[in-house]
């Protein structure tokens, strides 16, 4: 029955989609109820990964998003265990989509979870190869929206403190060649809210907020 219900919703997608997407709760439970308000004017929702501390408190965030949404993507942050993630996921009838892809009317979505390393070792830290090695089976995806938590390097949204820039470079390189459509992300939390382009592509830091982007 809620697959039934998921392709249902498909077949009713418009040209115009409303998508929530949302990053870094970081195990903030108060953030939840606001996300539930908006997932009620989405027709999908999305995380951008960070749900979880340090891998801690995973299974108790889950908990409370449970039912946030009949379609609810999500890759995990730099301070998930994708394993643990994906077994939640897999349990819980959401969609794993870190090194996937998910077709939603016409657009595809692709994942790519975790982060670009960091001082300060968390769960899932990728080298700027390995981001590049997950990407390059989404070069020839059509009219792509990418799912980072990491964002693209040296943009408005991967900016921190002393304006030093901790995106990825692989990511930007990948949205320079291929030009999807939009990029959702998170990880800088001073940047949550802002946007930026490159090229045609629309990138948004999403932020625990939550932001509704319509295409």
């Amino acid at each position: 029955m809620h697959q039934f219900f998921k392709m249902l919703r498909l077949s009713k997608v418009s040209e115009q989609m409303r998508i929530l997407a949302f990053s870094d709760i970081h195990r903030r439970l108060s953030a939840i109820t606001n996300l539930r308000n908006k997932a009620l004017r989405a027709d999908i929702v999305i995380c951008c990964g960070d749900l979880a501390d340090f891998g801690h408190g995973l299974r108790r965030v889950c908990e409370e998003l449970r039912g946030i949404h009949e379609l609810f993507l999500v890759i995990p942050g730099n301070n998930e265990r994708p394993e643990q993630l994906k077994g939640i996921c897999e349990e819980f009838g959401w969609i794993y989509l870190h090194g996937k892809t998910f077709k939603f009317g016409e657009f595809s979505f692709a994942g790519v979870g975790g982060s670009t390393t960091t001082p300060f070792n968390t769960p899932f830290e990728l080298s700027e190869e390995e981001i590049e090695g997950i990407l390059r089976p989404f070069e020839k995806v059509k009219n792509l929206i990418l799912i980072s938590h990491s964002p693209p390097f040296k943009t408005k949204v991967d900016e921190f403190i002393f304006g030093v820039h901790v995106g990825s470079k692989a990511i930007r390189e990948f949205i320079e060649k291929n030009q999807p459509i939009l990029n959702l992300c998170g990880h800088v939390h001073e940047r949550a809210g802002f946007e930026d382009r490159i090229g045609k592509t629309r990138v948004i830091n999403t932020g625990r907020d939550g932001i509704i982007v319509e295409i």
